[in-house]
Order: C-alpha cells, then structure tokens, then sequence
C-alpha cells in the first residue's frame, strides 16, 4: 500500500492537483486504486484495462467496490489500451498510462515512440501524458532514460521527476506543459526525502545518447530478459 501511495502520487495526483482536467484518461490501473481520487479531481474519468479480471483482483484486493459504484464521473472500457486510442476519435486534457515496464513485447510497444505519437494526437491543447518510468534515471542504455529518449521525441516538452521515496521517476509530457517545475518540487509527497526535477536542456545532457524504443527496435525487450535469466539462474 505504502508504495502504491507514492507512485499514484506522483503519476496522477500531482499532474491532476496542477491542472484539474475536464476529461482524464487512465490507461492500466488494474488495482483501480488511482480511480476515486482521480475522478474526485478530473470532470470525468475514463479506465480502459485490457483485462477484467484484473479489474475483479483490484475491486476484492486494493479498492472497495463501493466508493467506485458512487461514482458518476467514471467509466470502464475493457479494451486494449492502444487500440482505444486509434480507434478513438476522444480527446483528453490528461491520460495517465499505469501500464508494466517494457519486459515482453505486448507491452514494450506501449512504451514506444509511435505509443507516445498516438497519446500525443488524442491530447487536446495544453494536455499532459504522465508516465512512470520503471525506475531511477540511469545510464543511456537503462530502461528510464530510453523512455524518455522516446517522450522528447514525440512531445516538444518534457518534465522529468525523480522520486527518492517512489524509488523511481515520472515523466510529464506536453506541447507546452501547464505547470513549471517549482509546482513540481512544491507537489512532493509528504515525507519525501528528495526530488529531482529536470527539464529542458539539463533533461536533454541528463539522456543524452539515449535511443527510444520503436517499433523497428526493441532491443530492450532482450536485453532485459538476458538480464533477469543471469541474476536468478547464474
């Protein structure tokens, strides 16, 4: 639960306290715990999660049914979260993608540049995608740097904050994001011990070298795999 707090924390609570979206957009979530606080601070709130049963573990595990059947600004689509969004001709002021890191193909493709293209086509003006990325920045080859890599490739401005207490980092990304990065550091969790925020060109020294993932490339997908066989095999 303590960890579940931090990450909802800084992947939807802070972009939403910052900038109260008409229409959010949750893509993953199969706890449904970012649900009621999310709806509590969007107009309206749309979940699409690829499984149901998923959803079911959430509501018996993480969420009681009942505050999520108060809801009126909220609704559930079972569906495949990229295909949603081609399909969909809707536009959001915020999507919040609480989607697994890159370790099988199925879900490095929603961690891809053309991914982040499509999120960025279904954002009205001035909206933001929040994304967490699966760890602490690292060196150029790590998976949070090459996410990133792919985010300031498909989106003209791109926020980054590395939480100590979360264990891992966010990104924001925008055409312009609504907030800078002193709302950032003033929106750090309770208890946090350190935040780094980088932006703009500190962001782009801080990356540099990093490759997105792409739908031609997904290297990381391997490598990763070599790596997890290694640390408990050998």
């Amino acid at each position: 639960a303590r960890d579940l707090d931090a990450l909802n924390h800084y992947l939807a609570r802070v972009p939403a306290r910052l900038m109260r979206p008409a229409q959010a957009l949750l893509l993953g979530n199969g706890t449904l715990s970012l649900v009621p606080e999310l709806a509590a601070l969007s107009g309206s709130l749309l979940t699409v999660e690829i499984d149901l049963a998923v959803v079911d573990a959430g509501v018996r595990f993480f969420t009681p049914a009942a505050p999520l059947a108060a809801l009126t600004n909220w609704s559930l689509i079972e569906a495949d979260g990229k295909a949603f969004l081609a399909a969909s001709a809707r536009r959001f002021d915020l999507i919040v993608v609480d989607l697994p890191s890159p370790l099988t193909l199925g879900e490095a493709y929603l961690h891809t540049r053309e991914f982040y293209a499509l999120c960025r086509s279904r954002l009205r003006p001035g909206g933001v995608l929040a994304v967490q990325l699966s760890g602490g920045l690292g060196g150029p080859t790590r998976t949070p740097a090459r996410l990133v890599a792919g985010l300031r490739a498909s989106f003209p401005d791109v926020a980054v904050l590395d939480s100590a207490l979360a264990d891992r980092a966010f990104a924001y990304a925008s055409d312009a994001l609504p907030f800078d990065e002193a709302a950032l550091h003033a929106a750090a969790a309770p208890g946090e011990p350190r935040v780094t925020v980088l932006r703009g060109p500190a962001l782009a020294r801080r990356v540099a070298g990093a490759l997105p993932l792409t739908l031609d490339d997904l290297d990381l997908v391997l490598r990763r795999g070599a790596e997890r066989l290694r640390e408990r095999h050998f």
